[in-house]
């Protein structure tokens, strides 16, 4: 999962146009840069994991870190994750 993943809210994508010299677009994906794309994603990642966070993983963006004490207590925690 990233930034391009997440949906634009329809009645923000006029905030998000450019131009070129091929044309004009806008972005229906949240792009990379905007304000507050590092607090959207993070909001999202704790929604997916929570439960999980602090008793099996970490998560900081789009990167989870799984800590175990066994090769067992991981796989377990990997498949729950």
């Amino acid at each position: 999962m990233g930034y391009n993943e997440i949906d634009m809210d329809p009645r923000d994508i006029d905030k998000t146009e450019f131009s070129t010299k091929e044309g004009h677009g806008a972005y229906k994906k949240m792009p990379f840069g905007l304000k507050r794309t590092p607090v959207t994603l993070q909001k999202i990642m704790n929604n997916v994991l929570s439960g999980l966070t602090g008793t099996g993983c970490f998560v900081f963006l789009d990167d989870i870190v799984i800590y175990a004490t066994s090769i067992v207590d991981c796989d377990r925690k990997l498949r729950l994750v």
